[in-house]
């Protein structure tokens, strides 16, 4: 299990972060102009494995935690600056990975811009990934290899995102900014899923607070304002230790939605309502309460959209369930086409000649028979169905009822 541990970890090294942040619903009110929302962060904020992925080199997923925010918001311009990887240097300069280069992430703001979330950041600083690496392979404390190297990263952190922030009060003076905090990952004592000690868990997810303390008062010496993610409702119930369908943070087993030690797809709706709270707050909105009902592995599959075959072999279906029917009712003729799946949207009726043409239901003809009786031929129905511009059509024919035949009544 250690050992499965190290090379996932190994491998997320080059790319992504190894701290979490856990998160879709509630919208507040847009600038009269229109939101115009930019998000920076790291692969907590691309969300890695949760997919569907979009194209190009940070592992950015549509149903990150930006996302859902733009989309709770209805911005009008919406740009995701997040990259797995990021460290927050690369605020200023840009992020080269094998498949491509990242640019330097606040050169996606300008004077238009309304909202801006900053991170989560400063994991990669920290060297998260290697910490805890340290951890599986043996002693995990204060004392350990490591660790100074870790509270140096949290430091750089701290200047590199007061830097940014202030960069960005200047290019974007009108945005809202708000700083995003690393949230509970790891339960209190671990679990049996986790190569890791008790103290090991708790020395993890106490490096993690360390530097969401520090992004905490860098918001406060900034004048922005801070979402704590510990403080969402319910996060102890859906750390990495929780059943699979439960975790917001994966453990080492992704279930095909998120990344090891990587939000997953509830994980992320889990981050987005609880920044989309904060900022209704600051802003004096209504704020939703919390819905904790996402469970699963990823995002409820969209229908796919029936193709032209499929439908017209739909409307054949339709077709062949009408039926057409025909009585005499106290010297009244009556005929009734039935069935077609909701889908008539015209009948034409004829003896010998159009006697009626229906456009909604139910589909029905009454006439007295005395004036049609002498009329030659079947009762007929030209049925029509469609769907959309797909359309279809089928002649229904029936005997002549008895008071339409000679000496009938």
């Amino acid at each position: 299990m250690r050992t499965s541990l190290v090379l996932s970890a190994a491998a997320l090294i080059t790319g992504t972060v190894l701290v979490a942040v856990p998160a879709t619903t509630g919208g507040a009110s847009a600038p009269a102009e229109g939101e115009r929302y930019v998000a920076f962060g790291d692969s907590f904020v691309s969300g890695p494995g949760v997919q569907p992925q979009r194209s190009g080199p940070c592992e950015r997923s549509e149903h990150n935690f930006p996302s859902q925010v733009a989309e709770a918001f209805g911005v009008t311009e919406f740009t995701d600056a997040s990259c797995g990887g990021a460290t927050t240097a690369h605020l200023t300069e840009a992020q080269v990975r094998d498949s491509g280069t990242n640019p330097p992430q606040l050169d996606a703001l300008d004077a238009d811009t309304t909202l801006v979330t900053f991170g989560t950041l400063g994991g990669n600083d920290m060297g998260l990934v290697g910490l805890a690496m340290t951890c599986v392979l043996g002693e995990c404390s204060a004392d350990s290899p490591g660790h100074a190297q870790a509270m140096a990263g949290i430091e750089a952190a701290r200047t590199n995102m007061l830097e940014g922030i202030a960069t960005a009060q200047e290019v974007a003076p009108e945005a809202d900014i708000f700083v995003i905090g690393y949230g509970t990952y790891l339960p209190e004592g671990g679990c049996a899923s986790l190569p890791l000690s008790p103290d090991e868990v708790t020395y993890i997810q106490g490096m993690i607070d360390l530097l969401s303390d520090m992004l905490a008062e860098v918001a406060q010496q900034s004048g922005v304002s801070f979402v704590d993610l510990r403080d969402t409702p319910n996060i102890e119930r859906h750390t990495s230790c929780a059943a699979p369908e439960d975790q917001w943070i994966r453990a080492i087993n992704t279930y095909g939605d998120g990344a090891t030690l990587h939000p997953s797809y509830c994980g992320h709706v889990a981050m987005a309502q609880q920044i989309i709270r904060r900022i209704r707050e600051e802003r004096g909105d209504d704020v939703p309460a919390f819905d904790d009902s996402c469970s699963g592995f990823g995002a409820p599959a969209e229908p796919e959209e029936p193709t032209v075959e499929e439908r017209s072999e739909a409307l054949k279906r339709a077709l062949r369930s009408t039926d057409l029917t025909t009585s005499c009712r106290a010297g009244d003729f009556v005929a009734q086409v039935r069935g077609g799946q909701g889908r008539v949207v015209r009948v034409e009726f004829r003896v010998g000649k159009t006697i009626k043409t229906d456009r909604s239901k139910p589909f029905r003809v009454t006439r007295k028979a005395g004036r049609i009786a002498r009329r030659q031929g079947r009762v007929e129905a030209l049925v029509r169905v469609r769907d959309a511009e797909l359309r279809k059509e089928r002649l229904l024919r029936a005997k002549r009822p008895p008071c339409l035949r000679r000496g009938g009544r």
